[in-house]
């Protein structure tokens, strides 16, 4: 869930080299607790990048649902080339307060994406070294749900 927003929300179109990439879709391969308030993510990104090869790193996000703070998360980054690809993302999320980890789990299972909204930043860096941050807010979930692959 984490992730997956994270993410999709990652290939938004906000400057020349990201607006040449496409999210094609995602599929979700693992969520796991890694402690009583936190857990990881994995999840394999298709997308198609008619631009230069680049890589996006230092993801940060905020997850709120109902308009308050649910889960805050991390990940370090990944390369995105210039061609059709597949890549493995990985991501490290505590949840805020007064949420459990049962909780996230039982909304996994019956997701209501119109919930959800999320807050996050970005860093993109082109193989020229040169780098840019991105920032967006109130991001809608359900934007990013629609991109998920059917199997």
């Amino acid at each position: 869930l984490v992730l997956l927003l994270l993410l999709s929300l990652a290939f938004l179109p906000a400057s020349a080299q990201m607006s040449r990439l496409h999210f094609r879709g995602f599929d979700m391969k693992s969520i796991a607790p890694t402690g009583f308030r936190s857990l990881r993510a994995t999840m394999d990104l298709d997308m198609n990048n008619r631009g230069k090869p680049f890589e996006i790193t230092d993801v940060d996000i905020v997850i709120y649902r109902a308009g308050k703070p649910y889960v805050t998360g991390r990940c370090p980054g990944f390369p995105v080339e210039a061609s059709y690809s597949v890549v493995s993302a990985t991501g490290d999320f505590q949840l805020c307060k007064g949420v459990s980890i049962w909780s996230v789990l039982l909304t996994l299972m019956n997701l209501r994406a119109e919930e959800f909204t999320a807050d996050f930043s970005l860093t993109a860096m082109g193989d020229d070294g040169r780098e840019e941050r991105f920032s967006y807010t109130g991001y809608p979930m359900t934007k990013a749900v629609k991109k998920q692959k059917t199997k």
